[in-house]
């Protein structure tokens, strides 16, 4: 049993390369083809994407109405601070572009909420260097997990949590990532069982229970994914209990098998 594990891990190890290498890159195709061709639109890096939620920092929410991934410009931009539940100031600006590693705001709005009195005051610009999001990374919130590898879901991660944005659901894709090529190990686990069932029953038996699991363990780690994504589950546990629980029971089938 042992040997036959040993002999799966070359075929995990091809399934992390593959979706490393070629299938994040099929899949872009297979859905900015799909992107172009049947939804007649525009490639994912030149079509304006609709409104943007941000938060740039603990305190800063950002907002956009559209994003343009091939001027680098959002338009009709709004920043506010927020401190204990109270809007301290707001920025409003027609449009914001991505310029020397800066936003610039043009032209921006800034209004002070004080606790007497607002004020106001218009400027021909008003430069962000301090933002830790680039265009790339707009343009990536609008692209699936499965058009990207494993690093670049952690530098999106890292990029996000430094400028303190939830990622949250990027979080779960990264881990999902790591875990999935074990699945191979969780259907060698359940195959060596379902082999001796296949003697006894038959190959129909065998087949059927050998789909029965498939299904059901690909649902468990969906419903994982789920919890993930709501933050019922931490990312690494959301990604790794199906293997958890799979690998338990297959483990005992593999014990209680006749030998």
């Amino acid at each position: 049993m042992f040997l036959l594990l040993f002999a799966t891990a070359p075929l995990a190890a091809s399934v992390w390369y593959l979706g490393e290498t070629v299938v994040p890159k099929l899949n872009f195709e297979r859905k900015e083809m799909y992107r172009v061709d049947v939804r007649k639109g525009k490639g994912s890096a030149s079509s304006r994407q609709g409104r943007i939620y941000l938060q740039t920092s603990p305190t800063e929410f950002l907002k956009m109405e559209s994003y343009d991934p091939k001027s680098t410009t959002g338009y009709r931009v709004q920043l506010q601070k927020v401190e204990d539940g109270r809007v301290m100031s707001r920025v409003e600006a027609d449009s914001m572009r991505y310029i020397d590693s800066a936003w610039v705001f043009t032209p921006a709005t800034i209004t002070q909420f004080n606790e007497r009195d607002i004020t106001m005051a218009g400027r021909d610009s008003l430069v962000r260097s301090d933002f830790k999001f680039t265009p790339d990374d707009l343009i990536r919130l609008n692209i699936e997990p499965e058009e990207m590898s494993y690093k670049d879901i952690q530098s999106l991660v890292g990029r996000l949590q430094a400028a303190g944005i939830r990622a949250a659901r990027w979080s779960v894709d990264l881990a999902f990532k790591f875990s999935q090529p074990f699945a191979t190990f969780i259907i060698v686990l359940f195959g060596v069982p379902f082999a001796a069932f296949r003697r006894r029953g038959g190959l129909v038996l065998g087949f059927g229970l050998s789909l029965l699991v498939c299904f059901v363990y690909f649902g468990f780690q969906q419903v994982g994914k789920i919890l993930g994504y709501g933050g019922t589950l931490s990312p690494v546990w959301a990604a790794w209990i199906g293997n958890a629980v799979f690998g338990f029971f297959g483990l005992i089938l593999v014990w209680r098998a006749p030998k």
